[in-house]
């Protein structure tokens, strides 16, 4: 018996198993103490941690409750398609924002929970157009939407700057336990005849899509590239003490 002194809550253990008792509620409460369980995603451990990827859509369900990290990354735009005309120095599209990133320490979760990953936007084919968007994620109420690089701005392009542009910056997180970079800008096309800009953290190179599952941006097209890349799907992750 556990009896709570303060509320009036009587408990018997009505299922004895180390590590896990059921204490149900005989007195003048209702709720009962459950161990804690969840399933849902890719279900991983780093150190003391216990993970949870989602990489597409499912459910977190979770019995009992505890205090959890996790993030929310949406699916990035892609990068958008040049005009036709071959030439040195003309002109080169833009890159694809980064999805929007979304990141909660210390939340006391419970319940059965919806997470819905968004998907990249796709290639765009037509010229001179700018990039499609993407797609936001969710974890429950929580959503996460598209969003320019997740802590820097992208690089503006100018006359004199005959090459691809870097997107902005994306994030660090070692939430899942390696340190990854996610939702970066995609990087501006570069002038046909001239080098490409480095992409930067989170982002992809010009005329290259965003990683999977990362909510980078897809790169710009080159002046007379093929296509613009698409935009990465998004992501959620979650983590707890084990």
């Amino acid at each position: 018996l556990w009896l709570n002194s303060t509320t009036g809550d009587t408990f018997v253990c009505t299922t004895a198993t180390s590590g896990a008792n059921i204490w149900t509620n005989v007195g003048k409460g209702t709720s009962d103490v459950e161990p804690f369980a969840a399933t849902g995603g890719t279900k991983t451990t780093s150190g003391n941690y216990t993970i949870h990827t989602f990489t597409s859509s499912g459910t977190f369900a979770i019995t009992g409750s505890k205090s959890m990290d996790y993030i929310v990354i949406a699916g990035a735009g892609g990068g958008g398609k040049a005009q036709a005309t071959h030439g040195s120095g003309t002109g080169a599209s833009g890159g694809g924002g980064a999805g929007g990133y979304t990141a909660v320490n210390g939340s006391t979760m419970s319940g059965s929970h919806t997470v819905t990953i968004g998907a990249g936007g796709a290639t765009q084919s037509t010229n001179n157009t700018q990039g499609n968007n993407g797609v936001a994620s969710s974890l429950g109420s929580l959503t996460s939407t598209v969003a320019g690089g997740a802590s820097a701005v992208g690089e503006d392009s100018t006359t004199s700057l005959n090459r691809g542009t870097n997107g902005g910056a994306g994030i660090t997180s070692t939430i899942n336990g390696s340190s990854v970079c996610r939702a970066g800008g995609g990087a501006g096309g570069a002038p046909y005849g001239h080098g490409g800009g480095g992409h930067t953290c989170g982002g992809n190179a010009y005329d290259q899509a965003g990683s999977a599952n990362t909510g980078g941006g897809g790169g710009g097209s080159s002046t007379g590239g093929s296509t613009g890349g698409a935009g990465g799907s998004g992501v959620v992750i979650i983590r707890y003490l084990t």
